[in-house]
């Protein structure tokens, strides 16, 4: 079945003017759902477009370089698309994007929303995710200050954030208590070339910074989880590193250690030349100790052959 619409003016019961252009509109309703070329619509307080399936998409448009669809209220939905076993809505394009929610916010609110029903359901998950069939499909969030993963938003306690690979084993994970897990190793920039102000330290100056400072053994309030380490501000107070007292960046925990080590071994390396040199002293004087045990030896023989001579005669 295939109906044409005409060019439509009407207006609702609240007496609100509401306008409706269509420009070679063809609705061809296929499967339970409408396909219509070149549509634009327009409403001041309802929704422009609104599509509804029981079985394939509520509302599909196809651009080879504009809009596929395109929908604008002042103060409702500006496209909505309904569909019990398929899309709701579902954009195409040759030249542009497929599918672009760009929201313009008021005050107070974000500019864009996208979120799942408020239904109770421990398996409303919301997803988002590129074509798993195109090799390279990437997804990209990116924002001109900050890019914000809030996990525990009802505050029950059961909040993760996780980063899954192959075989949806967990390479990265956030607990809601903010303890951090990875199944590989953390790597910070080290390259020389990005480092300025480059300076000669004391080893032993900092070995003795770090015996100066107390180490605890402690836990995070609310946890039970045992720890041992410093406190910030006692390492801030020592070594002066990090922006501010009350946190410990692990590359400046890793580099005192580094230099501690090193100071070490400076004292290793000194406390084993003085034992070489007692070594030496010690061979020398058994050496001498030597030659007098077979002088005294010698001297032994000596006096036994006197001794013999003087009985014979």
């Amino acid at each position: 079945m295939k109906t044409k619409f005409n060019l439509v003016f009407g207006s609702n019961s609240s007496g609100t003017q509401r306008k409706t252009f269509a420009l070679s509109m063809l609705i061809f309703f296929l499967g339970g759902y409408a396909i219509g070329q070149s549509i634009f619509s327009e409403s001041e307080f309802e929704v422009a477009v609104r599509g509804k399936s029981i079985n394939n998409g509520g509302v599909v448009g196809e651009s080879t370089s504009s809009y596929g669809v395109y929908g604008g209220s002042s103060s409702s939905i500006g496209v909505y698309g309904y569909s019990v076993t398929s899309t709701g809505i579902t954009g195409f394009s040759n030249h542009s994007y497929g599918a672009s929610f760009r929201g313009s916010k008021d005050g107070g609110y974000a500019d864009i929303v996208l979120r799942a029903s408020s239904v109770d359901d421990t398996g409303d998950d919301g997803i988002i995710r590129s074509d798993p069939d195109v090799s390279g499909s990437d997804i990209l969030l990116q924002g001109n200050d900050a890019v914000v993963a809030r996990i525990d938003f009802n505050n029950n306690g059961t909040g993760n954030f996780f980063v899954r690979g192959q075989n949806n084993t967990i390479l990265f994970r956030v607990a809601h208590d903010g303890t951090v897990s990875a199944s590989g190793g953390f790597t910070h920039n080290s390259d020389r070339n990005l480092k300025e102000q480059i300076d000669d330290l004391s080893y032993g100056d900092v070995l003795k910074a770090l015996q100066r400072m107390p180490i605890y053994k402690w836990q995070y309030k609310g946890q039970a989880r045992k720890h041992i380490g410093p406190m910030a501000q006692d390492f801030h107070l020592n070594f002066g590193l990090g922006d501010d007292d009350t946190t410990i960046c692990t590359l400046d925990a890793n580099g005192v250690a580094l230099a501690a080590i090193k100071a070490q071994q400076e004292i290793i390396e000194g406390q084993q030349l003085k034992l070489d040199i007692l070594r030496q002293e010690v061979e020398i004087l058994n050496n001498r100790f030597q030659k007098i045990d077979q002088r005294e030896q010698e001297m032994a023989v000596l006096k036994k052959k006197r001794q013999r001579g003087r009985s014979r005669s």
